[in-house]
């Protein structure tokens, strides 16, 4: 049955969706269309199922933590958008990424002050080393 013969159009019998009048398919529900095919009456509509994507690999996980530990903000980041994803475990690693991240950036912000005062202290004894030295001159 054509609903719209300018557009050459039907509706599924099945999902009521606008289709191709040609279609040997719904592409909205892909129930296979036959000529004449109706819905039957006591069947619920064919709705596809959802798939859930794969959780992450294992070398992806790899990369990730050790990106996350030179390179924190990576990690926060990758964890955001991990987070997000649909799948449970995959929404787990995001959580654990943000989670080794954050520690990560503690780790290193720490280090950093740490060497920073080394630094500033052996900059100090050779400042006093070297005025030590000209004050005997």
């Amino acid at each position: 049955m054509i609903d719209n013969l300018d557009n050459q159009t039907k509706r599924c019998p099945f999902c009521n969706e606008e289709i191709n009048a040609k279609a040997i398919k719904c592409k909205h529900c892909h129930s296979m269309l036959v000529d004449g095919a109706v819905a039957p009456a006591s069947a619920p509509p064919v709705v596809p199922a959802l798939q859930q994507p794969a959780p992450v690999s294992g070398i992806t996980k790899t990369v990730m933590y050790t990106l996350s530990a030179i390179l924190p903000f990576i990690g926060l980041v990758a964890g955001f958008v991990y987070r997000a994803k649909p799948n449970p475990l995959t929404k787990k690693f995001g959580k654990n990424l943000l989670i080794f991240s954050v520690v990560m950036l503690v780790i290193n912000f720490v280090s950093i002050v740490w060497a920073l005062r080394t630094f500033l202290n052996y900059y100090r004894s050779i400042m006093t080393t070297f005025s030590t030295i000209n004050s005997f001159q």
